[in-house]
């Protein structure tokens, strides 16, 4: 009996640490001061090496996902490219230049990507790369993805993906984090009020 109350303590112990560490590192990583500042090293969907420092005085809009994803993508892709052509119609699309970064690195290779991109806003910028640079972006924006290790003609084979969109200003901060499913309407005027 003794052992069960020790054991139930422990776990709840453990459990509120967890928990306290994740919601510290989450203030941390998100706190309003804007001191997150992203950095990678990925390859263009035409193929050319890019950095962050390719957009020094560009905001960007970045969003990370994979060519075949079936839903949660194709939705995020429209909506910022709409939100890229309310911009237009302001006038201060030019300021903004929308990025997808592909979490894909089995099969999204920069001529898969190029084709994606065929579909939405012709502004778009995609990137790709190995696994280990990819990880590294999205350790930069606080993103978070998963891919099984398994051969990419197995059914198995899955990927999973945070969905939100990204703000970054042109010193390289990230200045807002836009929530999936945010109409384009309201991500242009997050933009708007950004620039």
């Amino acid at each position: 009996m003794q052992n069960r109350i020790w054991k139930r303590a422990a776990v709840m112990g453990l459990t509120l640490l967890c928990v306290s560490t994740a919601s510290i590192l989450f203030a941390l990583l998100h706190h309003e001061d804007g001191n997150r500042w992203i950095a990678f090293n990925l390859t263009d969907h035409n193929g050319v090496p890019r950095s962050e420092l390719d957009f020094n005085g560009e905001y960007l809009l970045t969003f990370f996902g994979f060519t075949s994803c079936p839903a949660v993508c194709p939705t995020q892709m429209a909506n910022i490219s709409k939100a890229m052509e309310l911009l237009e119609r302001k006038g201060i699309d030019r300021r903004v230049t929308p990025v997808f970064i592909s979490v894909d690195s089995v099969r999204d290779d920069p001529a898969t990507v190029q084709r994606y991109l065929q579909r939405f806003h012709p502004s778009f910028v995609g990137l790709t790369g190995t696994r280990r640079a990819i990880e590294a972006a999205a350790d930069s924006f606080s993103a978070v993805f998963s891919a099984t290790e398994t051969r990419p003609d197995l059914a198995a084979y899955e990927v999973s993906h945070s969905s939100f969109m990204y703000l970054v200003g042109p010193d390289g901060r990230i200045v807002d984090f836009i929530p999936p499913s945010t109409p384009a309407e309201i991500i242009a005027d997050r933009i708007g009020g950004a620039l």
